[in-house]
């Protein structure tokens, strides 16, 4: 079993610029998660001080509210004051500037609070002043005036909370309303509950029971679902019941370290599982370097063969195919020069042979005969040249092909009318008058019809069919019968390879070069489509049939 090692790193390598930034984004995400984390604990504050400062602003205005005579008005104002040990004062809403947001909260009976930092400076943590904010609170009163009152942080005291049942049993005796209805209604304005219960059935203990019963405010601490609440009980006028308000849920911030902790787990699990996920694919990369680099070494049948059905997999997929590619083309171009050098050999002795023959005769119908022959060899030579150049570049990549819709029976007419004047012992015919669409580069497709019609003429004996159409599938096809002598199943593959000739009634003697049909090969590969060859049903001979997409 292969030993399990780390992958290796460069500053070059794509695997370490993806573990940096991941690295990056998981530090991001925590320090994201920190400015979140006061960011929400911050807007739960707001919000748990804006519930108290409605509750309390709603009860006061009404104590104001209903206080006829200034005088009166007055002495409340002070009571208030001492109760609440803060500054409270009545003040047209003029006086003060507001923002929209903070407009709208008025006139929708909202508590507004405005914190001021006391440092002078444009860095407010570096000044010791600024560990007491001053909280600046506003409450409408009326249309035009507000309740406005301020204090530190440092001023909030137990005196404050003990002071609200205080306001609510004044209000509770002021009220028109039974006490029940009235408490119903100034809840809707608290985030807390209120209820008058039965002195008797209400648990306190001894010591809360004896200041009750010296008419103080008690004040018990609980826990809540694991947050902590203040429950104020406080003596009604007749002793027989309690005004119970509460539970008072205590603000209480998320725990940073908590959050901190989980955040920076989240993201080791998060390292690892990229981690997890890029360390297979950098092997399978691995994989492919060490194929490529094998192959650029020479081993041109080195094979990766990955499996599965990955970007990766797929990649070197197509690594193998170009290898395979690269592996036939050497292939071919080896059997070409072989296969070339043995065919310029016999043209080029031949017109050598010429030569000297002509050299040494002196009969003038001899030296043009000598003449003749040489320009044969040469035309030859010319011609094997052109075909040898076509192979090549339709073996070495991909061609420029110019694709564009044809009509196939226009095609072999015309290939029927012009190589009808190459025999006079052999009839070519064209079998379908249906009318047929495909798309096709007309310049190839008239070289492959001429070489399979030229084909054919060398081994018909008396006729040659050309026809085309669809398939059941819809390709096109184009297909060239004679009634030569055919050729056998186990050299229909091998007459496709360049200069291979046959030891049958196909031999030399019947002409060409052994190029025509590897140049049909060729551009059917290039037409992504099929080359068949089979026995003529009606003729009796070969059967040559290219097949290809009729659309793009």
């Amino acid at each position: 079993m292969a030993k399990w090692q780390l992958p290796k790193f460069n500053r070059h390598s794509m695997f370490a610029r993806i573990y940096m930034g991941v690295l990056l984004l998981i530090i991001a995400v925590v320090l994201a998660a920190v400015v979140l984390f006061k960011v929400v604990n911050t807007y739960r504050l707001s919000h748990y001080q804006h519930q108290l400062a409605t509750a309390v602003g709603h009860i006061v205005a009404g104590g104001i509210n209903r206080q006829s005579a200034p005088a009166n008005l007055a002495y409340w104002l002070d009571d208030a004051q001492y109760l609440l040990s803060l500054p409270i004062s009545i003040e047209p809403i003029a006086m003060h500037k507001f923002s929209w947001w903070q407009l709208r909260k008025l006139k929708r009976q909202q508590a507004v609070i405005v914190i001021k930092n006391n440092a002078p400076n444009k860095l407010p943590w570096l000044n010791k002043a600024a560990s007491d904010p001053t909280f600046h609170v506003y409450y409408r009163l009326n249309n035009h005036q507000l309740i406005y009152t301020h204090f530190g942080a440092s001023a909030l005291r137990e005196q404050q909370i003990q002071a609200l049942p205080i306001f609510v049993l004044d209000d509770l005796a002021r009220s028109n309303q039974p006490p029940a209805e009235r408490l119903k209604a100034l809840m809707q304005h608290a985030p807390f509950s209120m209820a008058l219960v039965s002195r008797a059935t209400f648990k306190l203990d001894e010591e809360q029971n004896s200041r009750i019963r010296r008419r103080e405010v008690v004040m018990t601490l609980s826990n809540q679902a694991a947050s902590p609440a203040i429950t104020l009980v406080a003596p009604t006028t007749d002793m027989d019941h309690l005004l119970v308000i509460g539970p008072i849920k205590l603000f209480t911030p998320f725990p940073a370290k908590l959050i901190i902790a989980i955040g920076i787990l989240a993201a080791a699990l998060l390292a690892l599982g990229v981690y997890g996920l890029i360390v297979p694919l950098q092997r399978r990369i691995g994989q492919v370097q060490l194929g490529m680099a094998k192959v650029r070494g020479g081993d041109f049948a080195n094979r990766i063969a990955m499996l599965g059905h990955s970007e990766i997999a797929q990649l070197s997929s197509s690594f193998d195919e170009l290898t395979e590619h690269i592996q036939r083309l050497i292939s071919a171009q080896r059997e070409l020069s072989r296969a070339v050098s043995h065919e310029l050999r016999t043209p080029i002795a031949r017109i050598r042979f010429g030569l000297e023959m002509l050299a040494d005769s002196d009969d003038a119908a001899d030296r043009q005969q000598q003449k003749d022959a040489i320009d044969e060899d040469i035309a030859t030579l010319d011609a094997l040249v052109d075909e040898i150049l076509t192979y090549a570049k339709l073996e070495e990549g991909t061609p420029s092909l110019d694709m564009q819709p044809l009509l196939l029976n226009d095609a072999v007419a015309l290939i029927v009318k012009q190589m009808q004047n190459l025999s006079t012992t052999v009839t070519i015919g064209a079998s379908n008058n249906t009318p047929v669409h495909a798309m096709a580069d007309s310049r190839y497709l008239q070289r492959v019809l001429q070489n399979l019609v030229g084909n054919a003429l060398r081994y018909a004996s008396s006729q040659v069919q050309v026809s085309c159409g669809l398939d059941t599938m819809g390709r096109a096809f184009v297909c060239v019968e004679d009634d030569g002598p055919g050729i056998s199943v186990q050299n229909r593959a091998k007459i496709f390879e360049p200069f291979a000739r046959l030891d049958d009634s196909r031999t030399r003697a019947s002409g060409g070069y052994g190029l025509g049909l590897s140049i049909v090969e060729r551009i059917c590969y290039w037409f992504d489509g099929q080359m068949q060859v089979d026995q003529s049903p009606t003729l009796r001979g070969a059967r040559f049939t290219m097949r290809w997409p009729s659309k793009l």
